[in-house]
């Protein structure tokens, strides 16, 4: 396959401001993964539109976790023990002051371990 396509920029334009990756108050843009948010800057994002004879069209946008598919990395993260160590609690152990407690499969049997002073 020798596809071939041009790649654009947003760079000097209203166009992250128009899909919300770009966050300012002040230009009226606060809403994020459709969500009103805090957030001053830029966020991450991807947008795909397709073109159908003289017309441009929207077809899809995602944010956050909607990229993940692109970012291969957190794959690898989210098999770990540890997995991504978000805030959000987002991995297979339980957090506690001072604690982890640990749970995995071994020849169809669960085991917990908890490790103390972490």
């Amino acid at each position: 396959m020798r596809w071939t396509f041009p790649w654009v920029s947003s760079f000097s334009n209203d166009f992250n401001y128009d899909y919300h990756v770009t966050l300012d108050p002040s230009r009226g843009s606060s809403e994020y993964n459709y969500e009103r948010s805090d957030i001053v800057g830029e966020m991450p994002g991807l947008s795909v539109f397709f073109r159908h004879n003289d017309q441009i069209l929207h077809s899809y946008s995602t944010y956050l976790r909607g990229l993940d598919m692109f970012l291969s990395m957190y794959h690898l993260l989210d098999v770990t023990p540890l997995g991504r160590q978000e805030e959000d609690g987002n991995s297979i152990i339980a957090r506690h002051p001072g604690q982890m407690t640990m749970r995995w499969a071994w020849r169809e049997t669960w085991r917990t371990i908890v490790v103390e002073g972490v």
